[in-house]
């Protein structure tokens, strides 16, 4: 049976830690946006939270939609589609884009830019 001497066994050891990465790169919990749905009544709106995951969640109001924001928040945006399959998209730094006919939404998602 051989054994490495413990000098060796060191620069062995410090051989194999330079070789692996100094940290391990770790994937964020995806970002939650705020988006705001408006309809042409004075005070009549819903907000939504959505994970911003490019992934559909269903909506389940009936409000005839107007105007969509989306919280101020640099690199990401959301699209929304209403009943009759029409998306709008909006910048998450934008404000009250127009919904062209005003209508009801069925689903959003949001990703980054």
């Amino acid at each position: 049976m051989h054994s490495l001497s413990l000098p060796l066994a060191l620069l062995v050891g410090f051989g194999m830690a330079a070789a692996l990465p100094a940290t391990t790169e770790t994937n964020p919990e995806p970002l939650s946006l705020v988006v705001t749905f408006k309809g042409a009544g004075e005070g009549s709106y819903y907000r939504k939270t959505v994970v911003a995951n490019g992934f559909d969640m269903s909506i389940e109001y009936e409000l005839s939609v107007s105007y969509i924001s989306v919280e101020k928040q640099a690199g990401y945006f959301c699209t929304s589609r209403s009943k009759d399959g029409s998306e709008t998209s909006v910048y998450a730094d934008k404000q009250d884009v127009p919904v062209g006919p005003p209508q009801t939404q069925n689903s959003v998602r949001c990703s980054r830019l």
